[in-house]
């Protein structure tokens, strides 16, 4: 399986004035809907795994698009669980994952509940805020990629919530 860490944009930097070619998506949601289930991860977390948008993921999931592009069917069929799961134990440098978490804590998300959300300890989450970790899993990594995304949607809107409310 090839990682890629962004979507992919294939006619953009060839060139080509070709329209992209588009499939049925419902086969890619089957697919989808199963790596979910077979690696338990998050599916925004499989979807950048796969350098697929999660933006496109998550319509892919709500059965919105009826056709999606084909380059985005390929990258999800090109991801394994094996492969994905392998990324758990692949280490990446953690600098931009303890910038991201920074952002997250000064947008009003409690440590605690970054932790939770990760699967990490209360520990290794401020080891992480603190600079004093040097790698994380890849997956990790992704985690707070993806958190980042949706915090204004789902983790700081409910601590907006609580402290307009108090």
């Amino acid at each position: 399986m090839t990682l890629i860490p962004f979507p992919h944009t294939d006619n953009i930097h060839t060139g080509t004035a070709q329209p992209e070619p588009w499939v049925l998506a419902g086969p890619f949601r089957a697919w989808l809907g199963h790596l979910v289930s077979a690696t338990g991860l998050p599916w925004r977390v499989i979807a950048l795994a796969a350098g697929v948008s999660t933006r496109t993921a998550g319509r892919i999931l709500r059965g919105e698009p009826r056709k999606i592009r084909a380059c985005d069917g390929r990258a999800l069929l090109a991801a394994r669980p094996a492969d994905l799961l392998a990324l758990g134990v692949t280490p990446t440098p953690a600098g931009s994952t303890t910038e991201r978490a920074r952002h997250l804590v000064d947008a009003g998300v409690p440590p605690s509940r970054l932790a939770d959300v990760v699967g990490l300890t209360d520990r290794q989450v401020a080891a992480i805020l603190d600079g004093r970790t040097q790698t994380v899993s890849v997956l990790t990594a992704l985690a707070f990629v993806a958190l980042l995304e949706v915090r204004d949607a789902t983790l700081c809107t409910t601590a907006a919530g609580a402290r307009a409310a108090a």
